[in-house]
């Protein structure tokens, strides 16, 4: 019987097929059904050539959702940068383009009872969608329907293969109960490994540098002894987690840069341009890239494009036929050899401010390199006048105080006539004030053998655009690493602050209070890196983006002593459109796709322009130095790995010198923005995007000299900080050591020193103890965005 029975189902397989073309498992007759009673099972038969009146229904209404859905979630901004409006409405384009797939996939399938019309009409819909595709191809936040295509194929294309494999496998099987029980089974399994899998991430969430975590607020009783009342964060589940590395842009191919080997050439620190080994049948020229730092607010405004079509139109080409000198005004070069061309970059150390800019504060007295002449004398004179340059601690006699300090031990800063002279702070004989700059060191830190000699402090800031907290462990492992090599090799302490907060959605109400202590909608106020120049500091930032936001934050002319922006106008990097729209998917710098400049990774010229100018100015002047990266800023989530290795070996490179006289700061101004994640998850939304990254290393000799301080860093890591509290530590940080009362009381004296606006709200330093159990109302962040809550 049992043979009989089987040819029979073999002869209704062969009369069953579906309109995909595969076959459609059919039972007999009297087959059981998952509830063990023997039932009549109908069979199907081929698809009637005139479908049902109900089939059509159906699927002339799914076809309709889909348009519908899909048509809301094309909706956009008044403008091609309208982010707060897209923000706003980020639910309902993400729900409708969901509900669009839905509905287009129910439709795919659903055709099938259409008969022999269930080909042309699936080819219909996808013809449909094509011409939406074709109608908004938009790559902006006005018209963004090639982003809504793709999260469209991102999502169906999966969604699809996931639905015919299980049909395969449903025909596949001898039953519909032997399938149903393996279904069962194989899911259970998964489930199984994805919900153990969900456990591990959620606790790695919480995992920090050296395996420490953050500690859960607890308040009442019942609380472990060494707990605190600070807020704590919703539990999320970590989907993205479950990717593994590279799965959401594996599709855009390599993510590696192209070199370039037909030919060399070589830009010295005095401006020396070389071009060697270029054939000789090959043309050979240079392109100076104009120095932007003195344009004006109106050249670098970013609106209709005007600051790259400023560069491009300021480009020119020059016939190379031997070693050129270049102006001393350029610190970038194109250098061509045939069809090839290199990017090349200096910084040319500078004793001299055009007035009314502050003079430099040159320690020691010492020159920068290939400066002489009268000239320099000068402007070394007046750096020691105005920014009272200093013996070094070791030379002093203990007690000795230096000429012209108070006895108390304050002096009062100098101050000239214009309004941006510069100033020094001055100190008590024999104490520090704010760590070293330059100059020689002594020995004497148990930790380390090293020990700060001057009284400056440098400070690093690596400023990574749209980098979560715990987005940093997943994709630059290396760099957490090297931070931890670091800090293990004893060069430098390496504090990390677990509950980092965001203030906004974006960029600007983060980074504009970061810098300047205010919101955003304060035009004319002062960033920190003023403050640093009053005070005799060298300045300079490079910003991989099109755009000056620090002209744009303070309306300034020449906010730094030297900054490259001008290489990343280049069109190969930054797309050529009417608006200067730089939000594109497959260009420029929020791209899911490498970024590419001329046979390098864009990045790279992050960090050597960082070398080139700390071996200008490192151990001859006090620095501030602002290197900003955006390969963080895109919906995949995975370009930022390209930075990975890099900034690695740039934290393994920093020499125990520089390291024992530099705060390096590595900070985000907000998390996850785009993306999967972002736009449908709670994880997204909280996680990912409200936490921040934040580490500081700081010298050995700060913990031992302040110990004060460094007590109040290690409980601040697990304390709720905002961005106000970042750019009060900065402020902190220039004047550290000068005063030994509060430091509310303190900034009267910062705002007179930077000519800070009085509309500046003050955080807390991280130096200084922030208080257990703050709320977010306490550290400046808006009720909407508040993401921590006390217990």
């Amino acid at each position: 019987m049992g043979a009989v029975a089987k040819q029979a189902v073999d002869r209704r397989r062969q009369q069953s097929r579906g309109s995909f073309g595969v076959e459609v498992a059919v039972a007999a007759d009297s087959r059981p059904l998952l509830g063990g009673k023997r039932t009549s099972l109908p069979l199907p038969s081929e698809p009637a050539a005139n479908p049902s009146r109900v089939a059509l229904v159906i699927c002339a209404a799914l076809a309709a959702a889909y348009f519908a859905c899909y048509y809301t979630s094309l909706m956009g901004g008044t403008h091609s940068r309208d982010l707060p409006w897209i923000n706003a409405h980020l639910n309902t384009i993400g729900r409708t383009l969901i509900l669009s797939i839905l509905a287009f996939t129910a439709c795919l399938w659903a055709a099938r009872a259409l008969g022999a019309a269930a080909w042309p009409a699936r080819f219909a819909l996808v013809s449909v969608h094509l011409a939406l595709l074709a109608w908004d191809h938009g790559g902006d936040f006005q018209h963004h329907g090639f982003y809504n295509w793709v999260l469209f194929l991102i999502i169906a294309l999966p969604l699809n293969l996931v639905l015919l494999g299980l049909f395969l496998w449903y025909t596949a099987m001898p039953t519909p109960r032997a399938f149903a029980a393996s279904f069962l089974a194989s899911g259970a399994a998964l489930a199984l490994c994805v919900g153990l899998a969900l456990v591990h991430y959620q606790r790695m969430a919480t995992v920090g540098f050296f395996s420490h975590r953050m500690q859960p607020g607890c308040a009442g009783r019942g609380c472990p002894p060494d707990s605190e009342p600070n807020c704590n964060f919703p539990s999320t589940l970590p989907w993205i987690d479950l990717l593994p590395k590279g799965s959401q842009n594996f599709w855009t191919g390599s993510q590696h840069c192209e070199r370039i080997h037909s030919f060399d050439a070589t830009l010295s620190e005095g401006g020396l341009l070389t071009i060697s080994r270029c054939p000789a049948h090959a043309r050979r020229a240079y392109t100076p890239l104009p120095n932007t730092r003195l344009w004006s607010i109106e050249q670098k405004t970013h609106e209709r494009a005007t600051y790259q079509s400023n560069v491009l139109k300021a480009l020119k080409a020059e016939l190379y036929k031997k070693p050129v000198q270049l102006a001393a005004e350029t610190e970038a070069v194109l250098a061509r050899c045939g069809e090839a061309e290199r990017l090349l970059t200096r910084v040319a150390p500078r004793l001299e401010r055009l007035p009314p800019e502050p003079p430099l504060l040159l320690l020691n007295g010492g020159q920068l390199p290939g400066e002489a002449g009268p000239a320099a004398a000068a402007a070394g004179a007046a750096g020691k006048q105005q920014g009272g340059a200093r013996r070094p601690m070791a030379e002093r006699e203990e007690g000795e105080e230096e000429e012209g300090e108070d006895a108390e031990g304050e002096g009062a800063r100098e101050r000239s006539s214009d309004a941006a002279a510069a100033t020094a702070s001055r100190t008590p004989a024999g104490k520090a004030a704010g760590g070293t700059t330059a100059g020689g060191r002594t020995s004497g830190d148990e930790q380390s053998g090293r020990e700060a000699s001057t009284e400056r402090l440098n400070v690093l800031i690596i400023f990574i655009d749209s980098l979560g907290r715990r987005h940093f462990f997943r994709r630059m492992p290396q760099s957490a690493a090297a931070l931890e090599a670091v800090a293990r090799r004893g060069d430098s302490r390496l504090y990390q602050f677990f509950r980092y907060h965001v203030l906004g959605f974006h960029t600007d109400p983060n980074s504009h209070v970061m810098y300047t202590g205010s919101p955003i909608d304060n035009h004319y106020a002062q960033p920190i890196w003023h403050s640093y120049r009053r005070a005799g500091y060298v300045s300079g930032s490079v910003y991989n983006l099109c755009e000056d936001w620090g002209a744009e934050y303070d309306r300034m002319q020449t906010p730094h002593d030297h900054e490259l922006v001008a290489p990343f106008c280049l069109p190969e990097y930054h797309p050529v459109t009417p608006d200067g729209e730089p939000y594109q998917m497959f260009k420029g710098a929020f791209s899911i796709l490498r970024r590419c400049l001329r046979g390098r990774h864009v990045h790279e010229y992050n960090f050597e322009w960082m070398r080139q100018f700390m071996a200008a100015y490192d151990g001859k002047a006090p620095w501030l130095l602002l290197s900003t990266f955006h390969e963080a800023h895109e919906g995949s989530g995975e370009v930022v790995a390209t930075v990975d290795a890099d900034l690695a070996a740039f934290y393994r490179q920093l020499s125990p010198e520089v390291l024992n006289r530099t705060a390096v700061i590595t900070v985000a101004d907000h998390g996850a923005t785009m993306g999967l994640n972002y736009m449908y998850t709670q994880n997204g939304r909280i996680t990912e995007h409200k936490v921040p990254f934040l580490a500081l290393l700081l010298p050995p000799w700060v913990e031992r000299r302040y110990p004060a301080a460094a007590a109040a860093l290690r409980a601040n890591e697990q304390r709720l900080a905002s961005h106000y509290d970042l750019f009060t530590t900065l402020h902190h940080l220039l004047h550290l050591g000068e005063s030994d009362a509060p430091l509310p009381e303190q900034y009267a004296a910062w705002r007179e020193a930077g000519n800070v606006t009085s509309a500046v709200r003050w955080g807390v330093s991280l130096l200084d103890e922030l208080p257990a159990g703050r709320s977010c109302d306490d550290a400046g962040i808006p009720a909407e965005w508040c993401g921590c809550f006390l217990p």
